[in-house]
C-alpha cells in the first residue's frame, strides 16, 4: 500500500506492479495499492502482467501527474481497478489506515 507516494518510471516509461511467473511459480496473491500518489515515466496501462486466475489487486484512488493533473487511466489494464471515492469510502479509509494495511500491528 502506497499512499501519498511519487513513482518516476525509469529511463524508459514503466509499469507500477506486475505478477510474474518464476520459471514453474507463479503468484497468484498480488497487491499493490496506491492512495494519491504521483505518477511520472509510467506508461498508460500502468500495471503489467499478472496471474488472471488468482486474487490479483492493482488498485488505484486519484493518481496525479506531476502538475497535479488526474493521470488518464483510460488505457489500463483490465486486472486492475479505480477507486471510487463514494462506493470506495470504507475501502480507501481502510487501506489509509496502517494498522488496517498491517493487520493490527503497531509501532508501541
Amino acid at each position: 500500500m502506497f499512499k501519498d507516494c511519487t513513482f518516476i518510471g525509469t529511463a524508459e516509461p514503466t509499469t507500477l506492479a506486475r505478477s510474474p511467473k518464476n520459471g514453474a511459480s507463479t503468484y497468484p496473491y498480488a497487491e499493490a495499492v496506491l492512495l494519491n500518489c504521483t505518477l511520472s515515466g509510467i506508461l498508460p496501462e500502468g500495471w503489467s502482467a499478472a496471474d488472471e486466475g488468482g486474487k490479483v489487486r492493482f488498485w488505484e484512488y486519484q493518481s496525479r501527474n506531476p502538475d497535479g493533473s488526474p493521470v488518464d487511466v483510460s488505457k489500463r489494464s483490465p486486472l486492475s481497478r479505480q477507486l471510487d471515492e463514494k462506493k470506495d469510502a470504507k475501502l480507501i479509509a481502510d487501506y489509509s489506515n496502517p494498522a488496517f494495511v498491517l493487520d493490527g500491528w503497531s509501532r508501541s
